[in-house]
């Protein structure tokens, strides 16, 4: 039968960066000595980039939360990586650069808006920020039955805090076979506000009530910036 034969050597103390120890409670060991390990520090771009993830996310959030109010369902799933997506172009992490690269951004991709939206001009005064709604030509819907459709123009305003506030404007039904129409909105400036973001959206009609399947409406950013 074997039988275990103690060494006539036992080690003990510090060699290089190890330590063996003779111990009753946990039998003899072998540890790194104390102090040879340091926490890890975090590289710094990693932390750079923690923090550019954190304020890009807080940025999307309110526009993200904000148009389905208007929108519903219309919104395509995708649409939040869309806006991270397209945030991260940016060179700059001012507010209003970043919502500037969401310029052109459809709410639906599969429905896009560029051929159904009006020529748009914006300016700003003390009070209020105004839009203006240019319409050459009246839109053409992929529906076999529509004769009307109205703009609605939803402003989402930003505060320093990076808190929303929202408000949309929508015109009365254009009748296709009436001459196209211009439009000047006029939307107050909340208090402590110091970006924006405009969305235009368009919907069909049929006897001026709402058509109410995706084809008959488009959504779109199109205009950011900063609060003059």
């Amino acid at each position: 039968m074997a039988k275990n034969i103690h060494p006539l050597i036992q080690l003990q103390g510090t060699l290089s960066d190890i330590t063996f120890v003779n111990s009753h409670s946990y039998k003899p060991h072998v540890r790194a000595k104390r102090g040879s390990y340091k926490k890890a520090e975090i590289n710094s771009s990693l932390a750079q980039q923690a923090n550019r993830t954190k304020l890009l996310n807080a940025v999307a959030k309110p526009v993200h939360d904000s148009l389905p109010i208007y929108c519903g369902q219309f919104k395509e799933r995708q649409l939040w990586q869309k806006i991270l997506q397209r945030l991260r172009q940016a060179p700059t992490n001012h507010p209003a650069t970043l919502l500037q690269q969401l310029i052109k951004l459809d709410i639906n991709s599969k429905y896009p808006a560029e051929q159904l939206l009006p020529a748009i001009t914006l300016t700003q005064n003390k009070q209020e920020l105004l839009v203006g709604l240019q319409t050459s030509m009246h839109p053409v819907f992929d529906l076999k039955q529509y004769d009307s459709y109205y703009y609605e123009a939803v402003v989402i305003f930003i505060n320093r805090q990076l808190i929303p506030t929202h408000r949309s404007i929508s015109t009365e039904w254009i009748i296709t076979r009436d001459a196209p129409p211009t439009f000047e909105l006029a939307f107050t400036k909340p208090a402590g506000s110091v970006v924006f973001l405009l969305a235009l959206a368009v919907r069909a009609g049929y006897n001026s009530s709402t058509v109410d399947v995706f084809k008959g409406m488009a959504m779109q950013i199109v205009e950011a910036g900063a609060i003059s």
